[in-house]
């Protein structure tokens, strides 16, 4: 596996290094680790990020936060343009010489208040609306400053990406304090999929309901259900196809329809992934237990 020295950093000469990329899916990152902290900031397209074991599905507004020694790898379907922002623990404090969890920085002073107050289970924050143009204006400076390098460039570099964490720590802690409210949305939000298998159930509807940014409803849902969004959805609707195939007589065709399925032959390829057999067989079979 691939490791990226710190001297990725260093070449800038103040151990700090912020570049821009458009990432496409002719060329996907594959598993690698760092030895100094990277964050992703994400400008547009959309893309999955994978963490040790952790999958995030990304777009505009998301920032990754990774910590040294963390397998990191990604793809995108399409195209995805970010930005990049590492630094060794050298720029932020020589009391981070040898640290190996990037969350050590929540140790110095100036990021003392949200010590006790981050999550820091996860890695993704999301900024919208006028958080996300302010953090955008900021990271905009940032990288015109880095590169300019002209005078005094270290002294504002330093300064703009205290603020620039400061306002990361703080969302953390705020995303914390939403996962502590999120079960009774979530509650919610499982009715209404059941309620409404037939139609076709987005996951950027069912994010707007919530007030929760996609990538951001995604990762939570998984966290509670084991299971992704899309994997629940068709789980249901399966399940629901089973039950009028026993209870019901009808059209197969009829019944894919009214369990949500695009189509007849969507819904064969489904049935027998999930169960074996086609839906007539396995109404046959389970008739005659």
């Amino acid at each position: 596996m691939k490791v990226y020295q710190k001297n990725v950093c260093e070449k800038a000469g103040i151990g700090c290094v912020i570049a821009r990329t458009k990432f496409g899916n002719e060329h996907p990152e594959p598993p690698h680790t760092h030895e100094f902290v990277e964050m992703v900031y994400i400008l547009d397209g959309e893309g999955t990020q994978f963490i040790n074991n952790s999958e995030y599905h990304v777009s505009g507004g998301d920032l990754l936060f990774i910590n040294y020694k963390q397998v990191h790898s990604f793809t995108t379907p399409k195209k995805m343009t970010y930005i990049n922002i590492l630094l060794t623990p050298e720029f932020i404090s020589s009391s981070l010489v040898n640290s190996e969890n990037a969350f050590e920085l929540l140790s110095l002073s100036a990021f003392s208040d949200f010590r006790e107050k981050c999550n820091k289970s996860t890695s993704l924050v999301n900024f919208s609306g006028k958080e996300r143009y302010f953090i955008e204006s900021l990271i905009f400076a940032l990288e015109d400053e880095s590169n300019n390098s002209g005078a005094g460039c270290e002294t504002i570099m330093r300064s703009g990406l205290t603020l620039l964490l400061t306002y990361v720590f703080r969302k953390f802690s705020e995303a914390a304090t939403d996962e502590k409210n999120f079960e009774p949305i979530t509650n919610a939000i499982t009715q209404y999929i059941n309620e409404h298998l037939a139609e076709n159930i987005s996951l950027e509807a069912l994010a707007r309901q919530s007030f929760y940014n996609p990538s951001y409803f995604s990762r939570m849902f998984k966290e509670k259900y084991g299971i992704t969004l899309t994997a629940y959805i068709r789980k249901n609707r399966l399940e629901r196809a089973c039950t009028m195939l026993l209870e019901e007589k009808m059209p197969i065709s009829k019944i894919a329809e009214l369990s949500g399925f695009g189509s007849v032959t969507t819904f064969y390829k489904k049935f027998k992934s999930a169960y074996g057999l086609s839906p007539t067989e396995w109404k046959n079979t389970m008739s005659k237990r």
